[in-house]
C-alpha cells in the first residue's frame, strides 16, 4: 500500500527526464495532435448524447469538422463519454465545468485494449509507459486561481480540457510541469480558499457535523445553486482516508471561516430537531467546537489503521449525503443566505 496521496503530481525525477527526452520529445507534437483530435472525438459523441437526452443539441459545444477525430470515434468512446460526463447539473453547460470528465473520458480511451487506432506517436506513448514513463490524471491548482484535472506525462503537463473554463480558449494545452504554475494543493487552507474564488462560494469550517470529520471537513454555501452543503469533494476524502495528516495541519495564513453567528447555528439545527430520532440521530449536530479541537479532531489521522479510514471514510460518506439532504429539504439555504449577506469572507475569518 502506499502513501502517496492519489491524484497528486509526482516531482520527475532522472529517469522520467530521460524517458521523456528519449521517447516523447522526438514525436510531442505529434501526440499533442492526436490528443486534440481524440478531444474532438469525444465533443462528437458528446454533442450525440445530449441530443439523445434532451433532444437538443448543446448549446456552448463548438463541434469541428477539422482534423481526423473519425477514427477514435465508435461505441468504446461513446460508452466512456456516458460513464464520466452524467446529465447532472454540468450536462446542459458542456464543455464549462467538465474538466474532470473529458479528462478522465480520454485517459480511459487511451488504456482500451487496441484501442484507439495506432499512430506513431501513440505506439511511442504505451512505449513510454510500458519502460516506466509516468502518465497518469493528476489534481491540484493551476496559477492559483482554478482547480485543474490534467495529465503529467513524464515531465510534461497536458491538458485536454484546456476550454472548460474560458470557452474562447483551445481545447488542449501543454507545457513543461516545473513552469506550468500547475501544483498539488498543499493544505486544507489553500484547498478552502481556491474553492471560494473558484467556485464563487462562501466556504466555512466544519466544527458542527463532528461525525463526519476528518473526511469532509467544510461547509460550502453555493449562491448560484442556493446551496448549503458538507462538502463532499473525494480529494479530501481520500487525502484523509491515506492518513496525510499534513495535509489538515497546514494552514497558517490561510484561516478557514467559521460559521459563529448563533442565528446560523439555530437554522443549521433546524431540519434535524424537525426530522424523526431514526433518521437523524439527536448527536449527529453537535454544537460548535473550540478551533484547537477542531484542529485535533483533522490532525489525528497517523495513528489509526488505513483499513479502518476507509470503513469510516464510506460511513461519514453517508452520513454527509444525510445531512445534505436534510439541509436542503429543509430549505436552510434561505433561511441563513440573510444573515451571510452581512459579512464578508474577510470578517468571517477573522473568528478563527
Amino acid at each position: 500500500m502506499t502513501n502517496e496521496a492519489p491524484f497528486h503530481i509526482v516531482p520527475p525525477d532522472t529517469r522520467q527526464r530521460v524517458l521523456t527526452q528519449s521517447i516523447i520529445d522526438p514525436v510531442l507534437p505529434e501526440l499533442m495532435a492526436d490528443l486534440l483530435d481524440m478531444r474532438r472525438a469525444v465533443d462528437q459523441a458528446f454533442d450525440e448524447y445530449h441530443r439523445e437526452i434532451r433532444n437538443i443539441p448543446p448549446p456552448n459545444l463548438r463541434l469541428d469538422a477539422t482534423g481526423n477525430w473519425q477514427r477514435f470515434a465508435g461505441v468504446p468512446l461513446h460508452q466512456r463519454v456516458r460513464r464520466h460526463c452524467p446529465p447532472d447539473d454540468l450536462f446542459s453547460h458542456y464543455p464549462k465545468g467538465c474538466c474532470n470528465g473529458i479528462t478522465w473520458t480520454v485517459f480511459d480511451a487511451l488504456q482500451l485494449p487496441g484501442q484507439p487506432p495506432q499512430s506513431a506517436a501513440l505506439s511511442r506513448l504505451r512505449e513510454f509507459t510500458a519502460a516506466g514513463g509516468t502518465f497518469r490524471v493528476v489534481w491540484g491548482i493551476i496559477r492559483d486561481r482554478y482547480f485543474q484535472t490534467a495529465f503529467q506525462l513524464g515531465t510534461y503537463y497536458v491538458d485536454v480540457a484546456n476550454d472548460t473554463v474560458d470557452l474562447l480558449k483551445p481545447r488542449t494545452e501543454h507545457a513543461p510541469l516545473e513552469s506550468s504554475g500547475f501544483k498539488n494543493v498543499s493544505s486544507l487552507g489553500e484547498y478552502a480558499r481556491i474553492k471560494a474564488s473558484y467556485h464563487e462560494m462562501d466556504v466555512f469550517r466544519n466544527d458542527l457535523v463532528l461525525r463526519v470529520l476528518p473526511y469532509h471537513p467544510l461547509i460550502v454555501v453555493n449562491h448560484v445553486r442556493q446551496t448549503v452543503e458538507l462538502d463532499t469533494y473525494t480529494y479530501i476524502a481520500r487525502m484523509a482516508t491515506n492518513g496525510q495528516a499534513d495535509f489538515f495541519r497546514e494552514e497558517a495564513g490561510t484561516p478557514i471561516a467559521r460559521l459563529a453567528d448563533p442565528r446560523i447555528l439555530a437554522e443549521l439545527a433546524r431540519p434535524f430537531a424537525q426530522a424523526a430520532t431514526a433518521t437523524a440521530p439527536g448527536d449527529l449536530l453537535v454544537h460548535p467546537v473550540s478551533p484547537e479541537a477542531w484542529g485535533n479532531l483533522l490532525a489525528n489521522l497517523a495513528p489509526t489503521p488505513q483499513p479502518t479510514r476507509v470503513d469510516a471514510a464510506a460511513a461519514a460518506r453517508k452520513v454527509a449525503n444525510l445531512v445534505n439532504h436534510l439541509w436542503a429539504r429543509g430549505g436552510t439555504y434561505g433561511r441563513i443566505a440573510v444573515y451571510l449577506r452581512k459579512s464578508s469572507w474577510k470578517v468571517a475569518s477573522s473568528g478563527k
